[in-house]
C-alpha cells in the first residue's frame, strides 16, 4: 500500500514507532498494524486503513495498494497501472 495516509499525508512506515511525548498520550506507540483485523492505522490520527483494499471505512477514502509476491524471501511489488 502507498506509505501516505489518505487524510492528511502521514508517513505511514512510521507506524508502531515510540512517541517522544508518550507519557502525555493515551497510547505509547503511533498507530500500529493489526494482523488479525488486517489493517494498519496511521501513526497522526490513527486513522485505519484495510491493507487488503486500501480503505477507510469510515470516510469511503482509498490509500493505492500494490499485488505484491515472496519468492525465496525477497518481496516483489507490482508496478501500479
Amino acid at each position: 500500500m502507498s506509505n501516505r495516509c489518505a487524510h492528511q499525508q502521514a508517513p505511514l512506515c512510521k507506524t508502531g514507532e515510540t512517541k517522544i511525548n508518550a507519557e502525555d498520550t493515551w497510547t505509547a506507540t503511533r498507530g500500529g498494524v493489526d494482523e488479525a483485523e488486517c489493517t494498519v492505522s496511521c501513526p497522526w490520527h490513527l486513522w485505519e486503513w484495510d491493507l487488503e483494499t486500501g480503505e477507510h471505512a469510515v470516510s469511503g477514502k482509498r490509500i493505492a495498494t500494490f499485488d505484491c509476491e515472496v519468492a525465496d524471501g525477497d518481496v516483489y511489488v507490482a508496478a501500479p497501472g
